[in-house]
């Protein structure tokens, strides 16, 4: 069912509109999928490292066309300009060489020639990319050539949206500040400012483009409709959210089109609360332009309550509230650095406001090149996950010697009772740690550091043990939160037991299993007990920091190390803080 809720802080402020639009017909072109058209500069000042980051792009983007099965209409076309233009496809962009000039005018009418012949009634998107100025036509030229181009999109029948790529702080900034308002809508401007970023932001926009979709929003007492760009969610509905200026709260139903559907909504109105706070603070990021208008914003993320009841009561929006958060906080870090560059003389005025511009739809971006970035560990991962058996078969050790100096009755599972040398003779792939209680935000994937670590277990127990509990723990408890870990949502309460801490949840769904202190146990970290068992540890890390930091074997990355650095700095700052209570 389609939905529409309306959040207001009161007053002249805007209000934040998010619809929910399920999809009607499963075959995504009928709801808008849209047709993509690459429009990259080969000018000579694109030779070397910038055109071998593009051609990296392209074969990124055949990756993901493939990955994903998408049909032959999803596939770009591809428009490469210099002192002339030509159409062409990924296949043959690795054949394809940077020299010469540049000439906007021959690259706007190529697009113009394109659109026409990809038809009527589409949705079209132009990623526009350059890293230069035009070096063959008069200013004046260019311009008109831009108001045609406008004229043309505008009335050519299709919904298009140009999206552009400046590259190097030679760019022309106007111009690609003008180019993404020529469209239908109103496009993203993103910004490379060395070649090793510019395959990246190729692929957001092209990641970008082939999952979001327009709509139109109709409220009563509003002459024109409203388009927006909605984000297809799991194949199965489209979200968008929109911020809007209203004078009165009115419940009157409002009318969505969505592709050739159309739905008529009532909608819900919400208090506001953390999470309308700090997104309307985002909002207000987008058009900041000096030092003291970036100081209020600051001013006022900080001053926000988090965890209060009556503003963000529940887990789920308190989750939502601290995510989005550190989200706004990571965008003004980099904005404080700009300012300071600019104050220090250090940065050029178009690389500053590149940059800022750049910042502008950062949001946008952060979640999808998350999710790629998973994708692709999983891809590079994968071939050395095959290896491990090998590895591990190729492993000896001596049961007697090796353990000789082990005190076996220390090092035993408190859930199979089996003692280390045991395990390691009988299993050829199970290894020894202790349990402990994390807590994961979605940050985590990116920035290993940032995970929690709530207690540490007495217990010493098996890492098939572990994974044995968990299965059961899925199977029993469906509410179980596989994306993020088991979160805790109550304060830990403290008791005295066999002179540790132990940490009692209030939450079931947080704990997988107990240790023997009835001690909460959500993950496992393996031990180094003798040289033999860490033989096998180091085998079997990659998959088990995977599991640990990103709740996916395939999801290793090496600075997941620094991660064992930061739970280890955390439990020496508890026991401290333990023995000093």
């Amino acid at each position: 069912m389609a939905t529409c809720t309306i959040t207001s802080s009161g007053g002249n402020d805007p209000s934040l509109v998010k619809l929910r639009i399920p999809l009607e017909n499963k075959r995504e072109d009928d709801n808008g999928r849209s047709r993509i058209i690459l429009v990259i500069d080969r000018s000579g000042s694109m030779a070397g490292g910038p055109w071998t980051q593009v051609q990296s792009a392209a074969k990124a983007i055949q990756e993901i066309i493939q990955q994903q099965e998408y049909g032959a209409d999803c596939e770009p076309i591809v428009i490469t300009y210099n002192s002339t233009v030509s159409v062409t496809n990924l296949s043959n962009f690795a054949r394809i060489s940077a020299v010469g000039n540049t000439d906007f005018i021959k690259a706007f009418e190529q697009v113009r020639t394109t659109v026409q012949s990809v038809g009527s009634g589409k949705r079209v998107v132009i990623i526009f990319m350059t890293d230069g100025c035009d070096t063959c036509n008069r200013a004046d030229a260019i311009v008109d050539a831009q108001n045609n181009l406008r004229l043309f999109l505008r009335n050519c029948g299709s919904n298009c949206i140009v999206h552009v790529i400046g590259y190097s702080n030679a760019h022309d900034l106007n111009m690609m500040n003008t180019l993404k308002t020529l469209g239908s809508n109103e496009g993203v401007y993103r910004y490379a400012e060395g070649s090793a970023g510019l395959d990246e932001k190729f692929r957001e926009l092209f990641e970008f483009a082939g999952t979001t979709v327009e709509l139109t929003l109709k409220m009563v007492n509003m002459t024109d409709p409203i388009k927006m760009t909605g984000e297809f969610i799991d194949g199965e509905y489209v979200d968008a959210e929109y911020w809007i200026s209203l004078n009165e709260k009115n419940e009157e139903a409002v009318t969505v089109k969505l592709g050739a559907n159309e739905h008529r909504i009532v909608p819900t109105f919400e208090q506001a609360n953390a999470v309308f706070s700090i997104k309307a603070l985002s909002n207000r990021a987008k058009n900041i332009t000096n030092q003291q208008e970036l100081d209020q914003i600051q001013l006022e993320l900080n001053a926000i309550e988090m965890f209060g009841d009556n503003l963000v009561g529940n887990r789920v929006e308190r989750e939502a509230a601290v995510e989005a958060r550190a989200e706004l906080q990571a965008r003004l870090n980099k904005m404080h650095t700009i300012m300071g560059d600019i104050a220090r003389g250090t940065l050029n005025q178009t690389s500053a406001l590149a940059k800022m511009n750049d910042l502008r739809y950062a949001d946008k971006f952060s979640k999808l090149s998350r999710q790629r970035r998973m994708d692709q560990r999983a891809v590079r991962n994968m071939a050395n996950l095959k290896l491990i058996d090998g590895k591990l078969d190729a492993l000896k050790f001596d049961p007697i010697n090796d353990f000789a100096n082990v005190d076996l009755s220390m090092f035993t599972c408190c859930l199979t009772l089996k003692n280390c040398r045991d395990l390691m003779v009988d299993s050829r792939d199970d290894i020894m740690g202790i349990g402990i209680v994390v807590k994961r935000k979605e940050l985590v994937v990116d920035t290993p550091t940032l995970i929690s670590i709530k207690s540490v277990s007495v217990s010493i127990l098996s890492r098939s043990a572990c994974d044995d509990a968990t299965k059961m723990k899925l199977d029993i408890d469906k509410e179980a939160q596989p994306h993020g870990g088991f979160i805790l949502r109550r304060p830990i309460e403290s008791t005295a037991t066999r002179n540790v801490v132990q940490q009692v949840l209030t939450d079931g769904s947080s704990v997988i299993t107990r240790g023997v202190a009835a001690e909460p146990i959500n993950a496992f970290l393996p031990l180094y007990i003798c040289d033999a068992h860490f033989e096998r540890v180091k085998v079997m890390l990659e998959p088990m920091l995977g599991y640990l930091f990103t709740l996916d074997i395939a999801g290793y990355s090496p600075n997941q190390i620094l991660g064992l650095y930061s739970i280890l700095g955390q439990m020496m700052n508890d026991t401290l803080e333990n023995i000093l209570s």
